[in-house]
């Protein structure tokens, strides 16, 4: 046989051959949050442990708010590790999406506190949230059109609605929601849904056992009108703010009221309660 004939044969033979099995792809992953129980007092020795056992790589840890990781895993990863001794429960991630942004209503004006925080820009305002707000003070006038406002609790005369018999409670939903309808000052979420928790009474005072009653309520009534976030306000005042009392401190969002030093700042009332620009 000739060389070229048997290179020829060679080569047919390469083609033919069978071959070796084909490598099986990797089984797809999808995004989870795995909550750790909180008994391991080393979080990041428990997550090390986990990654070698199952073989994944976490990409983000959590030691401080609660223990746990995030990381790609497969459906079969995620099964067992739920029921790994320490592991609370293993979740899919999810994704949220801030809230969009609405045209600014031709004759409303958005204050400067309102920019700063971001809530305005340029010539377009937040949207409403699509969640409530609890409002927890003086209660808020439910008989105001700019708010959105639904009574929730009286806690300083239960059983009567939570109407503001001060003010301050109204100013606070104003900067929170007030709607963006074309008419004064726009709030931080236009037209979120407030429900109003009266803690404080018509001198803006009340008791610690006032405020826990308020929490209690948000606390109870969370899965079915869904506020997401509580205000406390209480705050010290001086005769110059009158009804439009200065605004309440950081620290007292969610804690008992405690004494304020800081002086008040004085408020200059546009039009009425609950919107003043500062």
């Amino acid at each position: 046989m000739r060389p070229a004939a048997l290179v020829l044969t060679f080569c047919a033979a390469l083609v033919v051959a069978p071959s070796g099995p084909a490598s099986a792809a990797p089984p797809p992953t999808s995004p989870y949050v795995v909550v750790l129980d909180g008994a391991d007092t080393d979080v990041g020795a428990k997550i090390d442990a986990l990654q070698r056992g199952f073989g994944f790589t976490a990409k983000l840890r959590y030691s401080s708010a609660l223990d746990g990781f995030a990381a790609n895993l497969t459906s079969e990863q995620a099964t067992l590790l739920g029921a790994v001794d320490g592991v609370a429960f293993v979740q899919p991630d999810i994704t949220f999406t801030a809230a969009g942004l609405a045209p600014l209503a031709a004759g409303e004006t958005a204050p400067a506190g309102i920019r700063r925080v971001g809530a305005v820009t340029g010539s377009q305002a937040h949207a409403a949230s699509a969640v409530g707000v609890a409002v927890l003070d003086t209660g808020i006038d439910l008989a105001n059109g700019d708010l959105a406002a639904a009574s929730g609790t009286n806690c300083v005369k239960p059983g009567t609605p939570a109407v503001d018999d001060n003010g301050h409670g109204t100013h606070v939903a104003g900067i929170v929601a007030a709607r963006n309808s074309g008419a004064g000052l726009v709030g931080v979420a236009p037209g979120t849904k407030l429900y109003a928790v009266k803690v404080l009474g018509p001198k803006g005072t009340g008791t610690l056992s006032q405020i826990l009653c308020g929490i209690n309520w948000v606390t109870a009534n969370t899965a079915t009108l869904k506020p997401t976030t509580a205000r406390v306000a209480p705050r010290t005042r001086t005769p110059s703010t009158r009804r439009s009392a200065a605004r309440p401190t950081p620290a007292s969002r969610t804690s008992p009221p405690r004494a304020t030093t800081a002086a008040t700042s004085r408020t200059t009332c546009r039009r009425p309660i609950p919107r003043c620009s500062p």
